[in-house]
């Protein structure tokens, strides 16, 4: 005769799953047998592994109960991060009855029906008896035992937010969420009376369940961080129920009769594309929340926001599935174009993601690192550190624009921007092309973009090292939004003076600038006067050299083209880490000119 598993279903708890499914380990029998060495008891530490769909339960919490003619709780312990619990105080008989009760709540918070505090939490129940290993394997067939999912995504978003901000508060997720016809599925609520840090709604729906979307459930967790870190100082427009709108300005349109002006739409891509990169970054800075072998949650851990249920205002009902880490939105494969500036949700993500990640492209050499850019985005209390007034893009950028040491780290954050479809793009046979001095001005030409907003531009021109600014030129604004620039001649003698002076071959490096001065609809309202740039392209290269048959060209034997920005080939990335930013970065308070310098005052 052999002591077997017995199982027990309770209100809010679980039946375990069929053992035989695929990675789950057979339902551990105990014979009787193993009750006797040697005519004695032997006795056990209560120990094993919690899981969920074979992931590791982090730190969630595991009640031990003594089964009898009455049960008696010998108390709780969490699990480590691999799922791990031990029970080490208490040395019970091998074959003891006991029941193994796991809680869907950790220090990120709970998840339970409601949403309330003081109402039962989710909860997993296993009757069994004391063995070598009491592992507990919880499937995902039900709502509570989906909840597990759900309660690891909260876990990782603490675990995020406690690395780069320190511990928050727990928050609840009302898991299945009722429908409301104001809302989306899934959202976060400010708080209330019941509930002081807001809470998380999940929906579960035949057609709509969320639980297994971790980028989804930490966006909303973005949300929450964004409001107790005050990472945006205006809530945003009322936009309950919108959809997200990925490769779409929010600005003048959003179906809600212009509503969305300027200023307006700029707040909501802010808060919608922060909470994305958020839910990102989160999978990113937590170790073990990548890098497993994920059963249902395969997008968990990667650099694509997916929601495999709520579509978007481009696709209604179609899945997202958006990379930051790439340069043009896609849907499964669909493209929906580029993004279209900073009214755009994914312009915003991706370009937070590109300054925090580690440089890894030609056209991305910044790499604050998550932590440093997050402590420049908190605004609690009086953070020195911190961006003032922050509630759109154009603060990040002019934040950076005057923290940035010199002109070459300023073209670098330009690059990001410009890759991203804010700042202007160079175009044009300028481009690594070569002239001799007694050639004619060259013209520079550029794509306005910004949602093709950008309407007022300007020329910076230095040498190879950015030792000097040679040409600080605005562009006429005839005609209106000019696309191109020709130099004048006396401006065209200052580059090919500078040359002579230093010697050839000359490389010159140039950015084009951008802002966008006026309405694009050319309404007068309050918003007339919130002109937002100068943001800066990357910097590309053109070069001088002097005229055939010259005896300092003879010597050279020819001259080979420089490629765009090999001036940075060899030069570390600055490190931008908290010491370095605390004692240099506390001006950056203050908003920036249009060349990173002064103390203009805030827009």
């Amino acid at each position: 005769m052999a002591l077997g598993v017995r199982l027990r279903k309770e209100r809010n708890m679980s039946m375990v799953g069929n053992p035989r499914r695929k990675g789950c380990r057979a339902v551990m029998m105990v014979p009787l047998a193993w009750l006797l060495v040697a005519g004695a008891p032997v006795s056990a530490q209560v120990n094993g592994l919690v899981t969920y769909d074979f992931e590791a339960a982090r730190e969630v919490n595991v009640e031990l109960r003594v089964v009898g003619m009455e049960e008696q709780s010998l108390g709780s312990r969490i699990t480590e991060r691999t799922g791990y619990y031990e029970f080490g105080g208490y040395n019970l008989l091998l074959g003891t009855s006991i029941r193994l009760i796991v809680g869907a709540t950790n220090p990120g918070g709970f998840v339970n029906s409601d949403g309330l505090p003081g109402t039962p939490v989710y909860a997993y129940s296993l009757t069994t008896s004391v063995a070598e290993h009491n592992d507990v394997f919880i499937l995902t067939a039900t709502t509570a035992e989906k909840a597990f999912s759900v309660a690891d995504a909260l876990y990782t978003g603490w675990y995020y937010a406690n690395t780069v901000r320190g511990p928050p508060p727990a928050i609840p997720v009302h898991y299945p969420a009722p429908d409301r016809p104001d809302a989306p599925d899934t959202y976060y609520s400010s708080p209330d009376a019941t509930r002081p840090e807001g809470w998380i709604a999940l929906s579960e729906t035949a057609d709509n369940s969320n639980w297994a979307d971790w980028d989804v459930i930490l966006h909303e967790y973005g949300h929450y961080l964004s409001r107790r870190d005050k990472l945006s100082l205006q809530p945003g427009p009322d936009a309950t129920g919108l959809p997200h709108r990925f490769g779409t300005s929010n600005i003048l349109d959003h179906g809600r009769d212009n509503q969305f002006r300027k200023l307006r739409g700029m707040q909501f891509a802010w808060q919608e594309g922060l909470g994305t990169y958020i839910s990102i970054a989160a999978q990113q800075v937590n170790p073990t929340g990548q890098n497993l072998d994920r059963f249902h949650l395969a997008s968990v851990g990667d650099t694509y926001y997916t929601d495999t249920k709520d579509g978007s205002s481009a696709r209604p009902g179609a899945p997202i599935h958006v990379d930051l880490e790439g340069q043009h939105a896609s849907y499964l494969g669909v493209g929906v174009g580029a993004p279209k500036g900073e009214g755009d949700e994914l312009a915003v993500a991706r370009i937070l993601w590109d300054l925090a990640d580690t440089p890894n492209l030609d056209d991305d050499l910044i790499g604050l690192g998550h932590f440093d850019l997050y402590g420049a985005l908190d605004n609690r209390g009086d953070n020195p550190e911190g961006i003032v007034e922050l509630d759109r893009l154009d603060d990040v950028w002019d934040y950076y624009l005057k923290a940035s040491q010199d002109d070459h780290e300023r073209t670098l954050f330009g690059q990001v921007f410009e890759d991203h479809h804010v700042s202007p793009h160079p175009t044009g046979a300028i481009i690594n092309a070569t002239f001799k001095p007694t050639d004619p001005p060259p013209t520079f030409s550029w794509e306005r973009r910004n949602n093709e907003a950008n309407d007022t531009f300007g020329l910076f021109v230095w040498g190879k090292t950015f030792e000097q600014r040679l040409l600080d030129i605005v562009v006429p604004d005839t005609p209106p939004n000019a696309t191109s620039y020709t130099l004048k001649q006396e401006e065209w003698a200052v580059l090919t003076d500078a040359a002579k002076a230093s010697g050839f071959p000359y490389t010159t490096n140039f950015v084009i600038w951008g802002r966008d001065q006026i309405i694009p609809d050319g309404t007068a309202f309050y918003e007339l006067d919130l002109r937002t740039g100068d943001y800066w392209s990357g910097a590309y290269q053109f070069k001088l050299i002097p005229e055939p048959g010259t005896a300092v060209l003879l010597a050279l034997g020819g001259i080979g083209l420089l490629g765009r920005r090999n001036w940075s080939s060899g030069r570390a990335v600055r490190d931008w880490r908290r010491p370095r930013r605390a004692a240099r970065l506390s001006a950056a308070r203050q908003s920036a000119k249009p060349d990173g310098s002064g103390t203009a005052a805030k827009r």
